[in-house]
């Protein structure tokens, strides 16, 4: 064999060895951090707990906009949570419903739902709430799952920027996330920006119409029907600044369309985008409400919904 290419093949093995190691070693590190540093203060695995323990018949389902804005009665779970789209919805109701029978069951019904980005497909989350955490192997590679994956740089950019992990959010027994933010301290040109970003990620898609979210949505409400279920549809509150910024005639088409599904299902829906219009004071941020809207709003659309 020719010394030169010996010593080629020695290098190449040697280089992909240390490239090995170090993949192994970045894995290792960032399983690390996934465990102990980004899960004790993550709300997921406590809301997947929650899911399992829950055993209500009543219960709500939707994203941060009812996670944050609907605090459920005594009897009532709170089963929304921030990022869940309209598919993620109906799997977990039929995981939930396919324990017990529903009675009375809340379906966020707001246009952002209809978003883009929220119909990107979420693989493996739907299927982590199969089984309850204590059920999951502790061998599990946290660090893989369709969970943590899209988040891992932002991981490491928080632990490196800031040396730790702090939610702004505090999750309840009862499903309910305070969201503890206050909309009345942030500057009237701050916060008409920042309603204006948020608009831009949340302008539905035109074709909504034919996309897998709507049709998700409608099967959701087929299930929940068909298990008996009395079902209300609710649009959450959200600021003038946030009402103002987004387009108002996809938004319009999106609110046209949920009146439709209701109407066709003979549901009760509640369109409520503007209820606090004048109680700044309510809000976390430019569409989520606080701790007290959250209160107020509640009882408002309990009785609304089921009395």
């Amino acid at each position: 064999m020719n010394f030169s290419t010996f010593n080629f093949k020695s290098y190449v093995a040697t280089l992909l060895a240390l490239v090995a190691l170090t993949c192994l070693a970045g894995l290792a590190a960032t399983e690390w951090l996934v465990r102990a540093r980004v899960e004790p203060t993550d709300q997921f695995p406590v809301h997947l707990q929650l899911f399992h323990a829950a055993q209500e018949r009543n219960a709500s389902f939707g994203d941060s906009h009812a996670a944050c804005g609907f605090y459920p009665p005594a009897g009532m779970v709170n089963l929304a949570f921030p990022g869940e789209n309209n598919d993620n919805m109906k799997y977990k109701a039929r995981i939930y419903f396919g324990k017990r029978s529903p009675q009375h069951v809340i379906v966020q019904a707001d246009a952002h739902m209809f978003a883009r980005y929220r119909s990107a497909a979420t693989r493996g989350y739907n299927e982590s709430f199969d089984q309850a955490p204590n059920e999951q192997s502790a061998f599990s590679v946290r660090t893989l799952s369709s969970y943590h994956r899209p988040k891992l740089f932002a991981y490491w950019k928080v632990w490196l920027l800031k040396g730790g992990f702090e939610s702004r959010t505090k999750l309840s027994s009862n499903g309910w996330i305070e969201c503890t933010d206050r909309w009345l301290s942030v500057a009237p040109e701050t916060r008409k920006t920042l309603a204006r970003e948020r608009a831009i990620l949340h302008e539905p898609a035109e074709d909504f119409l034919y996309s897998d979210s709507a049709t998700a949505y409608e099967r959701l409400l087929q299930e929940l029907l068909h298990k008996g279920a009395q079902v209300c549809m609710v649009e959450f509150p959200v600021t003038p600044e946030y009402q103002q910024a987004v387009p108002q005639a996809s938004y319009q088409a999106v609110r046209a369309w949920f009146a439709t599904q209701a109407q066709r299902f003979s549901l009760r829906y509640l369109a409520h985008a503007g209820a606090y219009a004048d109680r700044p004071d309510l809000f976390s941020d430019m569409d989520h409400l606080n701790a007290q809207g959250a209160r107020e709003f509640s009882q408002r659309i309990v009785r609304e919904c089921f009395e």
